[in-house]
């Protein structure tokens, strides 16, 4: 009977299995065939598109569109790339890259995008909700429409005012004067750093002040609100991916979840905070945070409760998400953009340090002071407002969506009319301010475009400028984003000279291909806020893998895992491999170090995240492959930090068996002795001799923002920190 009855079950699982695979199928190729009939009576009434069938759709053409730009780069440049092919109908397509995303009509026009915006205000899509959910946690002010988009709006619009944003002054110039302290940090030791990491902790800051009225600290310490974000942001990027392994990878969903609880809880503790001082009353002599304003606004019709409303406290909580998100990576990217290009152009930088020394004198060391006293003075300079808006006209932050509706057509100049009925309409920022049929020598970096009359030529086209869009639906925090870049170039440029390391960077970084977008070797990418993590107390979590099984992809998946959940609760990770796999000839099996090729795999992910500190600890001919650039995941200096820090470590009770072994090889004359290893840490600096508890972690022996390579020679333990590129070395002597 029993038998009977697994019998039974197992005849209907396999049944119901059957069937609900049939049913995904059937699914698919109903949805297929319903956005491939619609691209087909596109084309026949003739409109733009690229070479199209209907079994693949457009999809035929994106690698060749890929090859034209450098790999990782955002895919709206590649498709402003594309728009040029259409010029007859001012840049503007159809595409059909389904599945990887709803069927598209892509704009470049401006008079497009005001019909889309402006003229029919069309609504935001579903999809864009479903990109900005794991950020934001909920329904938010900027995925939102109708009556629920326009009830949040009123709420936040006192807080978001101009005037009310200026009285932030001095605490943006607080957080301003922190960023440029560590900014005379690296002038001090001549080194290269990546801006981008730096500066989005720094905005960050800026809007933890802004909108809760609490310091975050992201720049010199790790906060957890702003760890959790870079996780999601990073996690989140996979949706860039064609892979379908890494943009379905199970682990993203655990990830996200786990971030949004940080984030909710932090930010739901800061705002139990801002309302037990609104039920005080507490007099402050400070302007009112976001929070502050938009608490007042809502309880000026409620009676007050002890503890704060949870309905409130949930939308809240959402909205402050989102402004943390949507806030900082753009802010942070224009900052970075302006310094670029100005370093770029001295004949531009000259005229806004000019400008500088006019409005706020020539002491750079009492430009913070002053503008702490009369915020107002920050409006008084036009060039620098004219760098800022070129800046953003060449780099914009975003680009738009809008969903098409039934019997809503868009209309060019020649009477053509697009249907908009089952579409996203995707209005490239990028692609209208690049668009040469408006704007004269679209590429170049020509602040005057700006400061010019309507008769001149390079006077901007009404409705081409967007990167903060227009009408009803414009950014809501442009006037904090254009304050936070002002301040940021008053105190900045004219006491540091900036300058790119593309052929340093190249070199450490050999690939083929595009290396260029539009002529500039700085482009966006979506991956743009990996950072390092900024401290490191602990040798933990400890993972381990070992012998024949190191290189099978469930080991790997699994120590990737352990990784990734693993970052954002640490702050350090050690990996470790105490067996050897044999496969790799000429290797002593003492060395017990694990399949390098399994471990090239963990260290590429560990690589491209990089935001935890890690440990290395190796040995004999391990330590060559750590350090060799041939390797696949070979160490490279980035930021003072050594790049794919994620490596195999030697059993500590095989040490002097391979030093033994270390100091024979010498003596054969063979590359990988110990003379010559000892020549190859060389290269690195500063090296200390690091004691027991040190390295074994009871003892922390990394500073903040701090890699190191742990190197076992000569019966010691060295603590080797990467160098920078102007640094000369230590020695190890024997």
């Amino acid at each position: 009977m029993v038998i009977a009855v697994s019998d039974l079950v197992g005849t209907y699982g396999a049944r119901v299995t059957l069937v609900s695979a049939v049913v995904i199928v059937l699914r698919f190729l109903q949805e297929m065939l319903k956005v491939r009939l619609l691209f087909y009576r596109l084309r026949k009434q003739g409109l733009p598109m690229p070479k199209w069938n209907f079994a693949a759709g457009n999809l035929q053409m994106l690698p060749d569109l890929m090859k034209r730009h450098p790999k990782g780069s955002q895919q709206s440049e590649a498709f402003t790339l594309l728009s040029y092919d259409f010029a007859s109908s001012d840049n503007c397509f159809y595409i059909d890259v389904w599945p990887f995303t709803k069927p598209l009509l892509v704009v470049n026009s401006p008079d497009l995008a005001v019909q889309a915006c402006q003229t029919y205000a069309l609504p935001k899509p579903p999809v864009l909700a479903k990109f900005f959910n794991p950020f934001a946690g909920g329904p938010n002010i900027f995925t939102t429409n109708g009556s629920e988009w326009k009830r949040n709006r009123g709420l936040f619009n006192p807080a978001f005012s101009a005037c009310n944003i200026l009285q932030h002054t001095p605490h943006i110039v607080e957080e301003a004067q922190e960023y440029v302290e560590i900014l005379r940090e690296h002038a001090r030791k001549g080194d290269t750093f990546t801006l981008d990491k730096m500066t989005c902790d720094y905005v960050l800051d800026i809007i933890g002040r802004v909108a809760m009225k609490t310091r975050l600290h992201s720049q010199r310490g790790r906060n957890p609100v702003a760890a959790a974000l870079r996780s999601q942001v990073e996690w989140h990027c996979q949706d860039e991916q064609m892979n379908p392994f890494i943009r379905w990878n199970p682990m993203r969903p655990i990830m996200q979840w786990y971030n949004g609880r940080t984030m909710n809880q932090y930010i739901g503790t800061e705002l139990d905070k801002r309302y037990e001082a609104w039920r005080q009353n507490k007099p402050s002599t400070r302007p009112n945070s976001i929070i502050d304003i938009v608490l007042a606004e809502y309880m000026s019709t409620r009676p007050a409760r002890a503890t704060l409303d949870p309905e409130f406290k949930s939308w809240a909580t959402i909205q402050l998400r989102t402004f943390l998100f949507a806030g900082h990576d753009s802010t942070a990217a224009t900052i970075v953009y302006s310094i670029y290009l100005l370093s770029k152009h001295p004949e531009i930088l000259s005229k806004v340090r000019t400008e500088h020394d006019e409005v706020f004198g020539s002491d750079i060391s009492a430009a913070a002071g002053i503008l702490k006293q009369h915020p107002g003075l920050i409006n008084r300079l036009p060039y620098t407002l004219a760098v800022i808006k070129e800046t953003l006209r060449l780099f914009p932050a975003a680009s738009a969506l809008r969903e098409g509706q039934p019997g809503v057509y868009l209309q060019d100049k020649t009477g053509t009319k697009y249907p908009t009925e089952g579409l996203c309409i995707w209005i490239i920022h990028g692609g209208i301010q690049r668009n040469p049929n408006y704007w004269p020598d679209p590429h170049a970096f020509k602040p005057e475009r700006w400061l010019v009359g309507p008769d001149h030529p390079l006077y901007p086209p009404k409705g081409a400028w967007r990167p903060f869009e227009q009408g009803l639906r414009d950014c809501i925090g442009q006037a904090l984003a254009l304050l936070d870049v002002k301040i940021t170039l008053v105190l900045t440029l004219r006491e540091f000279d900036f300058q790119d390391q593309y052929a340093e960077w190249d070199r450490l970084h050999p690939r083929s291909g595009p290396k260029t977008v539009f002529g500039e070797r700085a482009y966006q990418i979506p991956q743009a806020l990996i950072v390092e993590c900024l401290e490191t107390r602990a040798f933990a979590p400890y993972s381990q893998s070992s012998g024949a099984e190191s290189s099978s992809p469930t080991t790997i998946f699994s120590c990737c895992c352990v990784y990734s959940l693993s970052e954002s609760i640490q702050s350090f990770v050690v990996y470790a491999n105490l067996y050897y796999g044999y496969k790799k000839n000429g290797y002593n099996p003492i060395f017990r170090c694990g399949q390098y090729d399994g471990k090239g795999r963990i260290g590429e992910c560990i690589s491209s995240k990089g935001r935890m500190g890690a440990a290395v600890f190796t040995t004999g001919l391990y330590v060559d492959m750590v350090l060799s650039l041939n390797m696949p995941t070979a160490s490279t200096l980035e930021d003072e930090v050594l790049g794919g820090c994620h490596w195999d470590i030697a059993h500590t009770n095989r040490i002097k068996s391979a030093e033994q072994w270390l100091q024979e090889a010498d003596t054969r004359g063979w590359h990988t002795g110990l003379g010559s290893l000892r020549d190859r840490v060389n290269s690195l600096s500063p090296v200390t001799k690091l004691t027991e508890d040190q390295w074994t972690g009871s003892t922390p022996v990394s500073t903040a923002k701090q890699s190191y390579l742990l190197l076992f020679l000569d019966g010691e333990t060295y603590s080797v920190r990467p160098p920078s590129i102007h640094d000369s070395g230590a020695q190890i002597s024997d």
